[in-house]
């Protein structure tokens, strides 16, 4: 059965849509209540498909229970917003947005420069940005080629695909070796095509207004399956940013990479910001999600946006976190295994802390001799102690900030300069004097 006829057939047995017309366009699903309420959403979009039936349906009945409660009631007179002072090319937003109908209220929003219209001719399928986790890109890399790409974080980055009407084919640095091109001027190139994508003379964006239990998200809503490649695009970003914040003097614009086709925008100050992220641990998928944290705009980039700690909002980041930091790692890992002698390369472990936070952490080993550990908040030095009476030394096993562990033990540590996400390079393991200084800074914050 496809997928979204199987989510019409759960949605007419839900108790509250009885007397409900649910009808299917495309993968949307359009449900319009008894009382005049309606919304909208794309299951699809929320849901794996692959998942198990019994999850499925339970993940779609909240949902729909959810979308239910949320709804808006039907327009008249009294309730429309005074848009007055909108100029005529900006839709009025909604009074009422919905939590899974993006497209309740959009707004367009002019990119920073106008690109004119290509002649017409026989030109090759144009470049594109493709923004994705590490694990796309690595998983690349084969006999010295891999797919184009730059990395925007420690953990995302963008790739080079041509778009035509047999599908999307990435582009590899093999196929760029004949063109006399450096990858800053072909990404630059695809940038401005996706400005230019769908539009003649006047490239915009579409962003919707959504509502995700009560907390407040704007989505990117277009080019289908590229949404989340304008995360690449900075400088529209903080056209984006400066254009969202108008009305909300002080706050910080939060850009969560949910999927390819899923770009979120929430604020740092909602304080039903917690909404959001408990509905992406619900939904979580690593392998077909990017990298749903959110992040801030730098001058020259993003940032992660990590809170204080200590409420529930940092605990569940945390544990968002660490479950994409690991799925990410391991993949590295993995491959990183199968490139040759590289030592040990060490796996990313999640632990739980006393207060209720994740963190990463990583082992080093006496045996290990030489190898890498992956960039986490913890480390746990450990040496078993040996079954023979001619080896006298002690067994350890001490677990700390890695941060700090690298200052107690600099001769031990050397950033791996080539590897991405980032890693250390180790070798040997602490004598006596330095185990006895890591273990008397197990407390240590900095």
């Amino acid at each position: 059965m496809d997928f979204v006829m199987w989510a019409q057939r759960v949605a007419s047995a839900h108790p509250q849509l009885r007397d409900a017309v649910i009808t299917v366009h495309d993968e949307w699903l359009d449900i319009l209540l008894a009382d005049g309420r309606s919304f909208r959403f794309r299951p699809g979009a929320l849901i794996n498909p692959d998942s198990d039936e019994d999850k499925r349906t339970d993940i779609l009945n909240r949902l729909l229970s959810i979308g239910i409660a949320e709804a808006p009631p039907p327009p008249v007179d009294e309730q429309r917003p005074d848009t007055s002072h909108l100029s005529a090319d900006v839709p009025a937003v909604s009074p009422h947005p919905s939590l899974l109908n993006t497209e309740h209220g959009t707004d367009v929003l002019s990119t920073p420069d106008t690109i004119p219209a290509d002649d017409d001719g026989d030109t090759p399928a144009p470049l594109l940005p493709l923004v994705d986790s590490a694990p796309y890109f690595l998983n690349s890399h084969h006999d010295g080629d891999s797919i184009v790409y730059v990395p925007l974080t420690d953990f995302v980055a963008v790739g080079l695909v041509r778009e035509n009407e047999q599908g999307d084919y990435p582009v590899f640095y093999s196929q760029l070796a004949d063109s006399m091109r450096d990858v800053g001027e072909v990404m630059s190139e695809a940038v401005m095509n996706l400005r230019a994508y769908g539009h003649s003379s006047h490239p915009s964006i579409e962003v919707g207004v959504a509502a995700l239990g009560q907390a407040h998200m704007l989505s990117i809503l277009k080019p289908e399956g590229f949404q989340l490649s304008w995360w690449c695009d900075v400088e529209l970003m903080h056209s984006i940013a400066e254009h969202v914040t108008a009305d909300r003097p002080g706050d910080i614009p939060l850009f969560i990479p949910v999927a390819q086709d899923q770009l979120f925008i929430v604020f740092a100050d909602d304080p039903h910001l917690i909404d959001v992220v408990r509905a992406l641990i619900f939904t979580s998928n690593p392998p077909t999600m990017v990298y749903p944290l959110p992040h801030t705009l730098a001058a020259d980039g993003w940032a992660e946006w990590v809170p204080l700690p200590g409420d529930e909002l940092s605990q569940a980041l945390s544990q968002l976190r660490t479950e994409y930091r690991q799925y990410i790692y391991q993949a590295q890992a993995d491959i990183m295994n199968r490139w040759g002698d590289l030592g040990n390369v060490k796996e990313y472990r999640t632990i739980k802390t006393q207060s209720g936070e994740f963190v990463g952490s990583t082992t080093w080993e006496a045996t290990d001799g030489h190898g890498s550990v992956p960039d986490t908040e913890m480390i746990t030095f450990i040496r078993e102690e040996s079954p023979h009476p001619w080896d006298t030394e002690p067994a350890v096993n001490v677990t700390l900030r890695a941060r700090v562990a690298r200052e107690i033990w600099p001769e031990g540590f050397e950033q791996d300069k080539d590897a991405w996400p980032p890693r250390w390079k180790v070798t040997g393991f602490p004598d006596a004097e330095t185990i006895e200084r890591l273990q008397q800074a197990v407390n240590r914050d900095f």
